[in-house]
């Protein structure tokens, strides 16, 4: 075996190219190249088209070592590996029948089981990939029963050396329950016992065919863990035997900038300084930035820059994915002239295809009364829907017909259930009811009720996604899939999932469980959005893909200390020793192949562009990667320097109380309703932008339960119930003459009112039925509390009752105006052969919030505005405020009603008031944003009056 060692410089691929023409001319044959990844494949063969001589007519042959690997001889004759999925299913199985496992690893929650799978079917591989070195090459004689056993004997050695022998007892189960699945996931089918397989396959084909022996040449840029080394070294070993073998080495002499990337001599340091010193000759800039999105523009602008000079191939290393996608999205704006290729993969589970997948299985995870308006709305509203055919309608129409929905359920404040969202459709948002809408959530309810069949909840899952196939096609979103890039890799894993289940035809699980499944598939399945042509192309790649690739400039994002190095997750079952000690990965080999890449990077590019964000989310200050930290005492020029494209004044300028006036020409309102003047004295700068200028903030759609929904339905029962009262008492003198029977009827009867009244809201959400029996428990005291007051001559007269006066005021030009007070009075009671009346206002608020109310009376006087109206009508003798959540534990439990006392002097003042508050507004005088914290908590108008900033 021939080693040649390549120094990984700008060079680099020069050299590989020229050895291996030398290498061709050399046997007269046409070399075989393997390269570990597949990255440098199009880099190589563009040198190799360089340097080739005229005479040559045929390129060496290039592949990575996964695309020869599937070229294998005799492919056909060799097991098919299993999937990654079929193991994780296959393990998920066993887990399911052994739900001890989960409480032992702690795998509980939805999911679990899952990340369980995954973890054990990662450390099998790593087991495997121990055992490998110790198989036999010829197929013929492979024996993997004897390295299983060979393996058990390692791992329990393994586990002596790096475990102290205190902690044996901790880990002995835990190996003993992992052997056992790597013992069942284990076969010949096993995908890294499939990779020695089809190794083996080439040997033995060059074995038995003369004609098919060449150069065979390996080229080696990366350092592999050591279970990797021994493997690939056994392979090269009997590769001798038949083919001659050419393997080239990275040599980091030259390149390496700290000492971890070199094994070191005497000479090291004298080294170090030779290689720092020709970054001179580089034009490296460094700088940072303490926002996000001010280092996104930075690095936006890096690239605009190498574009103007001519430098069309630029590599963009994505070490902070996140800033490297907004980056790529800032790039869109330069046009088709621009192509965007980007090599570290979306995760599908961040397409739309996925995300309108996922809205579906959201609606199917939904409770049997419905669903949330925001899943349904979600739904709905996904791009790759096409009801068209189902409503026979166009598609601008199904578009209508949508927001018309989402119309009528924010109007209605109907946010869960099927029920309700009829009950908001009849009720409708215009006087027209659409029968298209009940017909289009009665197809959805249809198809999520198959699957809230009891016999789909614990389905198989081959059963699940044949269903899942028949609902994109019947939604029309499957035809939509195939026209989307994404949407037809997500069909693509749907199909091969079903071939994986295959393997498993009675595997049954939840339906939650089920749907987790597919979520876990659409996170690990890459989406790789493809570049076009243009005469320009930014290529977004991680650091390691940089390796024997050729840009014309590299713009680095996510240089700081948190994120370069960056360092792979810990393995579940191994520390890092054992880890180790069984030949996988550890974090020491990491670091130094990253300060590899990164020595291989300054090497390779002339124009490099290092940027990091030099504050993190809290606050905290960020450094550069200390790497670059290191290299910075030679080179000043690296010291990494603020940018100041986006600095900011820091002068400070006095800030004033927000204040508004009205418009000249605004029309002034003619009605006003109690909660208008509220909000006039509350803070006149929030009824201007609320009543005058009709700015409100739109409703949401949310899953809190909507007090003012249970207080309405509260009002509309007691109206309900008194109503009835009332007209009882017109034709049963038992229930005026007989008190006991009067206090019974009265209960039974409000009882009866409030099941009735809280069962549309029950059928749309069970939550509402805490408060029905909160409501239930206080029916006692308030009889106890009416009968009271019917002692005292009080009889109910009227509820929801409309009232309202015209006010006549003038502003301060002695101008005379009028506007219409109106709103509804709870309840009107009178007394009997009497002109006198009382008003009273039902409050869902505990006693105490009452009481407060009565210090506050002229900023809310609904009650006096009620009484001036029904003045005309008789005297008002009581104005009372009415707890309905009082705290029963205490005494004075039926004590539920707060009066207002001397009511004439009151309503005097609200007469003043009223021509003050109004006459100022309608004058034009300066509205000021003076209330307090309480009233601004909750107010629409706060980002535009805005306090808090003075």
């Amino acid at each position: 075996m021939q080693t040649y060692s390549i120094t990984p410089n700008q060079d680099a691929l020069t050299q590989i190219a020229l050895q291996i023409w030398a290498i061709a001319a050399a046997s007269d044959a046409r070399p075989l190249v393997i390269l570990p990844t597949a990255g440098p494949n199009h880099s190589l063969r563009l040198a190799l088209e360089s340097t080739r001589s005229s005479n040559t007519l045929l390129l060496p042959e290039v592949h990575s070592l996964t695309d020869w690997l599937a070229l294998a001889p005799h492919a056909f004759r060799l097991p098919q590996p299993q999937s990654n999925t079929e193991r994780v299913l296959q393990t998920y199985a066993s887990i399911e029948t052994y739900p001890n496992l989960r409480a032992w690893f702690i795998a509980e929650g939805e999911g679990g089981a899952w990340s369980l799978a995954n973890a054990i079917v990662s450390a099998c591989d790593l087991l495997s990939q121990s055992v490998v070195p110790q198989l036999a090459w010829n197929m013929d004689h492979l024996d993997l029963a004897q390295g299983i056993e060979q393996v058990q004997i390692k791992l329990s050695q393994a586990i002596t050396d790096a475990y102290p022998r205190l902690a044996q007892e901790l880990v002995s189960k835990e190996s003993a329950v992992l052997l056992a699945f790597w013992r069942y996931l284990s076969s010949e089918r096993d995908p890294v016992i499939t990779r020695h397989l089809a190794l083996a396959s080439h040997l033995q084909q060059w074995k038995i065919s003369p004609e098919t022996r060449r150069p065979f040449i390996w080229i080696e840029t990366i350092e592999e863990n050591d279970a990797q080394t021994r493997a690939h070294q056994a392979f090269l070993d009997h590769c001798e035997a038949f083919i001659p073998v050419h393997r080239f080495v990275m040599d980091w002499t030259e390149v390496g900038l700290w000492p971890e990337t070199m094994e070191g001599d005497a000479s090291l340091d004298e080294q170090l300084h030779i290689n720092r010193a020709a970054l001179n000759k580089k034009q490296i800039t460094c700088q940072n930035a303490k926002r996000f999105e001010d280092l996104a523009w930075e690095a936006t602008h890096c690239i605009e820059g190498h574009l103007h000079a001519g430098r069309t191939q630029i590599a963009l290393v994505a070490q902070d994915r996140l800033l490297a996608r907004r980056t790529r999205a800032l790039l869109a704006r330069l046009g088709p002239g621009l192509s965007i290729e980007d090599e570290t993969g979306w995760k599908l589970s961040t397409t739309r295809a996925a995300a309108a997948l996922h809205a579906w299985l959201e609606l199917l995870r939904c409770p049997p009364q419905g669903p949330s308006a925001i899943t349904l709305l979600e739904f709905l509203k996904n791009p790759f829907l096409d009801l068209s055919g189902l409503l026979n309608v166009s598609p601008d129409e199904i578009a209508l017909l949508i927001s018309e929905l989402e119309s009528i359920l924010l109007l209605k404040q109907a946010r869960a259930s099927w029920v309700s969202f009829y009950l908001a459709i009849e009720a409708g948002a215009s006087p027209e009811f659409d029968p298209r809408l009940h017909r289009l959530l009665q197809s959805i309810r249809e198809r999520v009720r198959v699957w809230q069949n009891p016999e789909m909840q614990n389905l198989p899952c081959a059963k699940a996604l044949a269903q899942l196939h028949d609902d994109l096609s019947y939604f029309g979103m499957r035809h939509q899939f195939e026209q989307d890039a994404a949407g037809l890799q997500l069909l693509t894993m749907l199909d091969k999932l079903g071939l994986e289940q295959g393997q498993l035809p009675t595997l049954r699980m939840p339906l939650a469980e089920w749907i987790i499944f597919l979520k876990t598939r659409m996170e690990e399945e890459v989406y790789r959005e493809q570049g076009s042509d243009a005469s320009a192309r930014v290529t977004i790649l991680p650091l390691s893909a940089t390796r024997l690739r050729r840009f014309d400039a590299v713009v680095m994002v996510g240089c700081d200390e948190r994120q370069l190095p960056s360092y792979g997750e810990t393995p579940l079952f191994f520390s890092e020793s054992l880890s180790q000690t069984l030949g996988g990965t550890d974090i020491a080999r990491q670091y130094r192949q990253q300060a590899r890449d990164l020595s291989q990077l300054f090497a390779s590019y002339t124009h490099i562009d290092l940027l990091w964000q030099s504050e993190g989310a809290s606050g905290e200050p960020l450094r550069a990667s200390p790497w670059i930290v290191r290299l910075q005492e030679h080179h000043p020029q690296l010291a990494g320097r603020e940018s100041s494209r986006f600095a900011r004044s820091v002068l400070g300028r006095p800030m004033t109380m927000a204040q508004a006036s009205r418009l000249d020409g605004l029309p002034m309102p003619t009605r006003m309703s109690p909660s208008a003047y509220r909000a006039l004295r509350a803070c006149p700068y929030q009824y201007y932008v609320r009543s005058l200028l009709g700015l409100r903030k739109r409703k949401d759609l949310d899953d809190e339960l909507d007090a003012s929904v249970i207080g309405q339905t509260l009002h509309q029962i007691l109206r309900n119930f008194f109503q009835e009262l009332k007209s009882t008492e017109a034709r049963d003198a038992q229930i005026i003459d007989d008190l006991e029977f009067r206090k019974a009827w009265m209960i039974t009867h409000l009882m009866s009112a409030s099941e009735q009244g809280f069962s549309r809201l029950l059928e749309g959400d069970q939550r509402v039925l805490g408060h029905l029996r909160d409501w239930q428990k206080q029916i006692p005291s308030f009889v106890e509390w009416q009968l009271e007051r019917e002692s005292q001559g009080w009889h109910f007269h009227d509820a929801e009752r409309k009232l309202g006066f015209e006010f006549n005021f003038s502003d301060e030009l002695g101008q005379f105006h009028q506007i219409r007070i109106e709103g509804y009075a709870d309840r009107i009671d009178t007394k009997p052969n009497t002109s006198s009346l009382a008003i009273l206002d039902y409050k869902h608020q505990s006693r105490e919030k009452v009481l407060e109310r009565g210090t506050q009376l002229m900023d809310d006087p609904q009650l006096l505005l009620y009484a001036k109206a029904l003045s005309t009508q008789g005297p008002i003798d009581q104005l009372d405020w009415v707890s309905l959540k009082m705290n029963l534990k205490k005494k004075g439990a039926d004590q539920r009603s707060v009066g207002i006392t001397e009511i004439p002097l009151a309503m005097e003042q609200l007469d003043a008031q009223l021509q003050n508050d109004l006459g100022s507004v309608w004058s034009g005088g300066t509205m000021q944003a003076f209330a307090p914290e309480s009233t601004c908590r909750y107010c629409d108008a706060r980002g535009i009056c805005r306090k808090g900033m003075w």
